[in-house]
């Protein structure tokens, strides 16, 4: 009994990690979004290796807003990585 305790709190433990690497996730990521929502990021491959991070975090809700925004702001512009991202994103976290 007191063993699964102890491997209760480690999983808490290791959940409550996950949550907060995902939240300094997006108090990374933010800046970075916001800077290709204002249009001073523009280049198609660093857009790319900045999606392409806060994909790795789009189970958290927040990222997934942020992750949405700049897909939103740069469909014009970069529609293929738009189209790429959002079938990523569904191969990564929507269930069938």
């Amino acid at each position: 009994m007191a063993k699964r305790k102890t491997e209760d709190q480690k999983i808490k433990s290791i959940c409550k990690q996950i949550v907060e690497l995902h939240e300094q996730a997006v108090v990374t990521y933010t800046p970075y979004a916001n800077d290709i929502i204002g249009g001073y990021i523009t280049d198609e491959n660093e857009i790319d290796q900045i999606l392409s991070k806060m994909l790795d975090h789009c189970g958290h809700d927040d990222m997934l807003k942020l992750f949405k925004a700049v897909l939103r702001a740069i469909i014009h512009k970069h529609p293929k990585l738009v189209h790429d991202y959002v079938y990523i994103y569904k191969d990564l976290y929507v269930e069938d």
